[in-house]
């Protein structure tokens, strides 16, 4: 099946912008969303985090990404400080 962007003619759509941060869990890198999106993201994949995968899927649907910095990161209060 193809998706709607792929129909000839069609006009490509974009659904919104999810954003996302990485986070380090024990050592290996995590993909968290954030926003407006992100409660329905984790009741659809049952998870906290994201796949390549899902970014992919999402992605064909229409979904765009931004990356944003990790909340909990102190670099954006150390930032304001040496402004």
């Amino acid at each position: 099946m193809k998706t709607p962007n792929e129909i000839e003619g069609a006009i490509p759509t974009a659904l919104g912008i999810i954003h996302i941060y990485e986070r380090q869990n024990y050592g290996a890198p995590a993909i968290y969303a954030t926003g407006e999106h992100a409660e329905s993201i984790r009741r659809l994949t049952v998870r906290k985090t994201l796949t390549h995968g899902d970014i992919k899927a999402l992605k064909a649907l229409g979904f765009t990404f931004e990356v944003i910095l990790d909340p909990q990161s102190t670099a954006g209060s150390l930032a304001a400080l040496v402004a």
